[in-house]
């Protein structure tokens, strides 16, 4: 009587299949997390933008009062691998153009600041967040607001939106 050892052919072949479908699972969404970490990295480089707006509308009394001429911003000192440029406009509108995150194209995000309205909230500024250009699922979820060019200067009437974030994040 002989009896069979080792593993058949139909058990390589089952298994082979099991794990070429799990990776074919497990590489994307391990590139999209690893995409969005960077942008998120970049998002936080874009923090000293926010201070310097902050400073200006402090100093000059209010987000309408800051002028890119005055702030003194240089983008060019940002040592973030994924920060193509930072822009601030008047108002303290700042636009942030990634690079190499992976997301194809590299997503453009746009952080608007508004003033706090209620009493003793007037120094604080909520940034909302939202995509100029890029994949939404490639960037953090309080950034994942379309068409940049509409969005709100200030929180609607009653409360702060959603995709509002405070002016200093903690690490």
């Amino acid at each position: 009587m002989s009896t069979q050892r080792g593993i058949s052919t139909i058990t390589v072949i089952i298994v082979i299949a099991i794990l070429v479908l799990v990776a074919a699972i497990a590489v994307p969404a391990w590139r999209q997390h690893e995409s969005a970490a960077r942008v998120d990295t970049a998002l936080k480089a874009a923090d000293a933008a926010k201070l310097v707006v902050m400073e200006s509308a402090t100093v000059h009394g209010g987000l309408a009062n800051v002028k890119t001429s005055e702030l003194g911003y240089n983008s060019a000192a940002i040592t973030s691998p994924y920060v193509a440029h930072i822009d601030i406009a008047d108002g303290g509108r700042i636009t942030l153009t990634t690079k190499d995150t992976g997301a194809t194209p590299d997503p453009v995000l746009v952080l608007v600041p508004a003033q706090g309205s209620a009493a003793g909230n007037a120094g604080i500024l909520n940034w909302s967040c939202s995509v100029a250009a890029g994949d939404m699922d490639m960037v953090p979820g309080n950034c994942r607001t379309e068409n940049a060019a509409s969005a709100p200067v200030a929180p609607p009437s009653g409360g702060k939106s959603a995709a509002s974030v405070p002016a200093a994040r903690s690490s």
